[in-house]
This record gives structure tokens, sequence and C-alpha cells, in this order.
């Protein structure tokens, strides 16, 4: 298990395992259906995606601009 993402692909490695355990957990019903190490692997993979994403990607807060806010009027 890793400590940190350091590189895209690492994460993009983090986001499929992820995704892997989601799946598991909606075939068996529920996330309760995890077993309890897969339950807290999953915690670790996203407390290690959200911090990439917050501190490398800068993926939120997102931007507000000008731009944004008049495109979202006027599809209003």
């Amino acid at each position: 298990m890793i400590d940190k993402i350091r590189t895209e692909t690492q994460y993009n490695q983090v986001m499929s395992l992820i995704e892997n355990y989601i799946q598991k957990a909606i075939e068996g019903g529920g996330f309760h259906s995890l077993k309890k190490k897969e339950s807290e692997e999953l915690q670790k993979l996203t407390a290690l995606g959200v911090d990439y994403e917050d501190n490398i990607l800068k993926i939120m807060p997102l931007p507000v601009t000008i731009n944004v806010v008049v495109r979202q009027k006027l599809k209003k």
C-alpha cells in the first residue's frame, strides 16, 4: 500500500482500485458487504485520492469566473 500519490500513473491506479471496491459494493448490495480489510483499504485509498486532487490537481474548489457565471445565466 502506498502512503502518498506522487504521479498521475499512481493516481490512476488508485482510482481504478477505488472503482473496483465500489463495483464490488454495488454487486453486494452496499458498502456493508465489503470485508473489514477491504473497507479500511477503500478509506485509505480515498483519502490518498482526495489529497492528490486537492494539492496536486487543484480540482476543488472550482474556480468561479465571470465567464462561467454568464454562461450559467444564459442557459437559464
